[in-house]
């Protein structure tokens, strides 16, 4: 028996020898290496069925060489979660982050369907988490896979979202508490300096935000357009005031976060933000008062509020001297009634007169004759 079984060995490594220079002289013949036999198998099936390491070495390099931008062999085994396959390509030098035909990885695809072992072992071998795998559906799936894989949970894609960035973004309690029971980083930043808290507030969810304001990121960080987080949303003002926010801070444009409150409509954090002495007639690089973007988007509840504070501000004027009036002609047409009051300088209408006649007080001053 010791005999057969030396002989067997001597056989073996014989075949492998033929084979290894057979196989090159078919590759470089152009012989396909996707053909199928009768089995529906390819001539990798039968490499790594009969364990020839060689032979699966030199299909992959043939692959690499002359196989680009297809569906490749490491591409069919993760969406087989055939993650034993996987291995043997990967250690035969299959590359990890390889795309098809439509840019996918092989790690999309096991993730995409939901393969485990096969995204383990693909994480394990360095593959990139880039936007199409870290999205929204898959994101609480792709932690727990980092995680099993002992990867790290600060990893970026390629748009330089970490998982915890993006469970922020995307407003994910359930990802993001994940996140902070594994120590993930609430001090990175996207490229454009939006931190996590600029992302929350943004999503409009409170429970992430104050999380992130109790592990003390800084509610005053300037991010993209050199917007703090305040600049960003109505819904959790408060939240942000009570923990030091400032309620004049500007931005690039000299924009306060009263401006962007006006502009979006929301007259409860205008209140909020007057509240806490934000600037009323705060001017911003084209000389807008938040007046003038309340006029100009048509909020009267908003222009009530302001107005209510004090009305010296409704005749301030822009860079192209004109008043919030002047805007509210001419960018809120929707407000606008049929019946117009003419006077020399302009069409004025009773809808218009709203939003400087608040509380009985009319003060157009010079506008009408």
């Amino acid at each position: 028996m010791s005999y057969d079984r030396t002989r067997e060995e001597k056989n073996s490594e014989f075949l492998d020898v033929l084979l290894s220079q057979g196989e090159r002289v078919l590759l470089q013949n152009g012989a396909d290496i996707y053909a199928l036999d009768k089995y529906s198998d390819m001539p990798l099936d039968l490499a790594v069925q009969n364990i020839h390491q060689s032979t699966v070495k030199h299909i992959v390099e043939e692959e690499i060489r002359h196989h680009k931008n297809r569906r490749t062999f490491l591409h069919v085994a993760a969406i087989k979660n055939n993650y034993n396959l996987v291995m043997v390509l990967l250690k035969s030098g299959s590359p990890v982050d390889a795309k098809d035909n439509q840019r996918k990885t092989s790690l999309f695809h096991a993730v995409n369907l939901r393969n485990e072992n096969t995204a383990r072992v693909l994480l394990e071998a360095g593959a990139k988490v880039d936007s199409d795998i870290m999205e929204a559906r898959n994101l609480e799936w792709i932690i727990a896979a980092l995680i099993d894989a002992g990867t790290d949970v600060n990893s970026r894609n390629d748009l330089q979202y970490t998982p915890l960035l993006l469970a922020a973004e995307l407003g994910n309690v359930y990802a993001f508490n994940i996140l902070m029971s594994k120590n993930a980083s609430v001090e990175d930043k996207l490229p454009n300096g939006n931190s996590s808290l600029h992302l929350a507030v943004q999503s409009g969810n409170m429970h992430i935000t104050k999380l992130l304001l109790e592990e003390g990121v800084d509610a005053n960080a300037v991010g993209s357009q050199e917007q703090t987080p305040l600049h960003l949303t109505a819904t959790v003002a408060r939240l942000l005031l009570s923990t030091g926010a400032d309620a004049n801070a500007v931005d690039k444009e000299k924009k306060t976060p009263l401006h962007f409150a006006a502009m979006g409509g929301h007259g409860e954090v205008a209140s909020v933000l007057l509240a806490r002495k934000a600037s009323f007639r705060a001017k911003d690089m084209d000389g807008c008062t938040p007046l003038h973007y309340a006029a100009a988007k048509g909020h009267l509840d908003v222009a009530a509020v302001l107005l209510s504070t004090g009305k010296k501000s409704v005749n301030d004027k822009n860079v192209w001297r004109k008043t919030a009036l002047h805007l509210a002609s001419e960018h809120a047409p929707h407000i606008l009634d049929k019946k117009p009051i003419r006077n020399n300088r302009q069409l004025i209408t009773e809808s218009e007169l709203l939003l400087i006649f608040v509380q009985g007080k009319l003060v157009l001053h010079d506008h009408i004759d």
